[in-house]
């Protein structure tokens, strides 16, 4: 009876092999990956939403079901299945040693694929984290190219209906497939936005599949979620679909520098190159130019002009800021256009070139910062301890004159020598300080939400408005008003009688003395108190030294404090 039983088996063998081993698949990392899957309970759930992205009805939380109907489909070499899941077809027939025969082909001319970060874009709740997408560069170069990436359908919402939205999963998302050209002038002439670029050391087969696996995506749509699944956590599923072993997405909140620096870890990046935005470039230009200069520039946004007189520089710092202008200024778009071209026209004529920006290549790919820790000594009162998980700041270019900040979730504690310790948790603290002149009348703003917790729970909310200029291309000066809802006054450290709303002022100056040295200076009204504070920041690779001087009629403080940026 064995004998007959093990020649029945040997027989089932050899009339179809791939049938009887389908188990040693649909569990595995590639075919798990291929369709979402993700665990749920004893089980798995796909995050693919169409029913189109399944050959089967079970699909979406069945990927045994789904792998052995999508083997027999292989084996009948199914012509639909392969023009359909291409990636799918290839991935069964490599695992049973079938003969590979595609249905479709993806384009022969693609060189390399790039990781694209456009950093924080402070005017949309959506990006203010940055972006991820993927760049198909082609064998005649990056404007050639497409890109791929994750977007979600937002509906032009804003602010707290965004908020909601986006945190309950209520916006669809789709990857698409777009030319580079077109997203480039967005990011990086419109939206004000310096972009970092990688290389991705992917091999031939992962870059074609990677191709292959996008014309499946076209079957469905994924629901978007602000915190963990948002166009970084996408980009890094889309990843794993092509690397030998994944890179982590499942965390509380994602956010697109972790899935670079998980990238880094793992030696998968190369040739760091950044690409600044173009309105930092014509601040640059323009804080050089004289007052007269200053005037012609800003008649060619006004006035069409037959003929232009202005010398190169003028005409550069033109050119750089025309795209910006006519994005965000439609009313000046025809004198803009008009002239553009004759100033192209005059700069040819004197002869002179290199008026686009180019991409500036680093000497080595590093971590992206957006974490820090800190220990700050408060002299002859306490110690304070933080730890900031969302961290982006003008620190990761340390020389730079905005000071652009997004901070969440930041938690302190103070440490008394004698009382209880003080505790903080910063919601969120974002900083906007950036450049106004006057061709960008440029709105700088501050807002931060704090708790704290010291026998009894206390807060502080505070928001600011107002302007900023630069000094000699070294620094900011700024003027911002705001108000306080508050009941504790944080820099004293001190509880308030009530809740009270309070006016506030601020009037300062960051200054940068050397590449890692800067200077800043300010005077408060805060808190119906008048502060002055003076401080000398340090950076050292990635540690950060402040020594603050704080002044107000009743005392004066001294602290010093160490940050390590990670």
């Amino acid at each position: 009876m064995n004998k007959i039983y093990l020649f029945l088996l040997f027989l089932l063998y050899l009339i179809s092999p791939p049938l009887l081993f389908a188990e040693d698949h649909y569990t595995s990392r590639e075919w798990l990956n291929l369709l979402y899957y993700e665990q749920s309970g004893s089980g798995y759930k796909s995050l693919a939403e169409e029913d189109g992205f399944f050959i089967t009805k079970q699909g979406k939380t069945n990927p045994k079901d789904e792998y052995e109907a999508s083997l027999k489909l292989v084996l009948a070499q199914d012509l639909t299945f392969k023009t359909k899941f291409p990636l799918r077809y290839k991935y069964i027939v490599k695992q049973h040693n079938l003969q590979y025969a595609p249905a479709v082909q993806v384009p022969a001319n693609i060189n390399k694929v790039l990781i694209a970060y456009p950093n924080r874009y402070m005017n949309n709740p959506a990006s203010m984290f940055g972006h991820l997408f993927l760049v198909l560069e082609t064998n005649k170069g990056i404007l050639d190219s497409d890109i791929l990436h994750y977007i979600a359908d937002t509906a032009a919402d804003r602010s707290i209906g965004y908020m909601i939205k986006g945190l309950s999963g209520q916006y669809k998302g789709w990857f698409l497939r777009e030319p580079y050209y077109k997203k480039i002038k967005g990011y990086n002439y419109v939206e004000d936005r310096d972009i970092i670029y990688y290389d991705l050391k992917l091999s031939k087969e992962q870059t074609e599949n990677l191709q292959l696996h996008y014309i499946e995506l076209q079957n469905s749509f994924f629901y978007y979620y602000f915190l963990d699944k948002n166009c970084a956590f996408f980009i890094g599923k889309l990843l794993n679909i092509v690397l030998d072993s994944d890179i982590a997405t499942k965390r509380s909140y994602i956010i697109p520098s972790q899935i670079i620096n998980d990238l880094f870890d793992v030696n998968l990046l190369e040739n760091e190159r950044l690409r600044v935005a173009n309105t930092k470039v014509f601040n640059r230009l323009f804080t050089g130019l004289n007052d007269e200069q200053k005037r012609g520039l800003i008649t060619l946004f006004h006035e069409k002009k037959e003929s232009i007189q202005a010398d190169p520089d003028v005409l550069k710092a033109f050119i750089i800021i025309s795209e910006y202008m006519i994005s965000n200024h439609s009313d000046l778009a025809d004198n803009i256009r008009s002239n553009r071209i004759t100033a192209y026209k005059k700069l040819k004529d004197l002869e002179t070139s290199n008026i686009r920006q180019t991409d500036v290549k680093k000497e080595s790919v590093n971590r992206i910062q957006s974490e820090s820790i800190g220990l700050s000594r408060v002299f002859n009162n306490y110690y304070e301890i933080s730890f900031n998980p969302i961290y982006f700041s003008e620190y990761d270019h340390f020389n730079i004159l905005e000071v652009i900040s997004v901070k969440g979730l930041g938690t302190k504690i103070n440490l008394y020598p004698n009382g209880h310790p003080l505790y903080q948790l910063d919601l969120v603290d974002l900083n906007n300080i950036i450049q106004s002149n006057d061709v960008l009348n440029s709105f700088s703003w501050k807002i931060k939400s704090s708790i704290f917790y010291k026998d009894s729970i206390l807060t502080n909310q505070e928001v600011y408005y107002g302007f900023s200029w630069n000094v000699m291309n070294r620094g900011l000066l700024y003027s911002l008003v705001g108000l306080n809802y508050t009941n504790f006054d944080d820099i004293s450290e001190i509880n308030l009688d009530s809740l009270k709303l309070l006016p506030t002022i601020q009037i300062g100056l960051n200054h940068n003395l050397t590449d890692n040295l800067k200077i800043i200076v300010s005077y408060e009204n805060k808190f119906q108190k008048d502060y002055i504070t003076t401080g000398f920041i340090y950076k050292y690779n990635n540690l950060l030294n402040k020594l603050i001087l704080i002044n107000n009629k009743d005392h004066s403080t001294v602290k010093l404090s160490f940050e390590y940026l990670l």
